[in-house]
């Protein structure tokens, strides 16, 4: 698992790719909650190259999203893919968070 990260205007794009699961959960949590601590700009966490995630993985979502809140940043999901969409319904993280279908929509929302 990697995390592509790129500046798009002012807005922080967080890209994970492969699955996340218990053993890269660490690294994907540290390297979200360095990548967070660093701005002040809105982030968005582009979900499309995650086939899926373990628990492990739902809690560095939520502790990324603590680091965001407790900064003023903004943090934005996107592009779920089916599976880790549905364990998003399933854990109630759809209503907890905001989520945007798409990169485009999590940009322009």
């Amino acid at each position: 698992m990697e995390v592509k990260a790129e500046r798009i205007g002012t807005t922080l794009v967080l890209a994970p790719v492969g699955h996340i699961e218990t053993i890269g959960a660490g690294e994907f949590q540290r390297y979200i909650d360095e990548e967070i601590a660093s701005t002040d700009e809105k982030v968005i966490l582009d979900m499309a190259g995650v086939p899926t995630v373990s628990s492990a993985a739902l809690r560095g979502v939520v502790l990324a999203a603590r680091r965001a809140e407790d900064r003023g940043v903004t943090l934005t999901i996107c592009s779920l893919t089916p599976p880790v969409r549905d364990v998003f319904e399933m854990v109630g993280f759809d209503r907890l968070f905001t989520v945007a279908d798409s990169r485009h929509a999590a940009l322009n929302g």
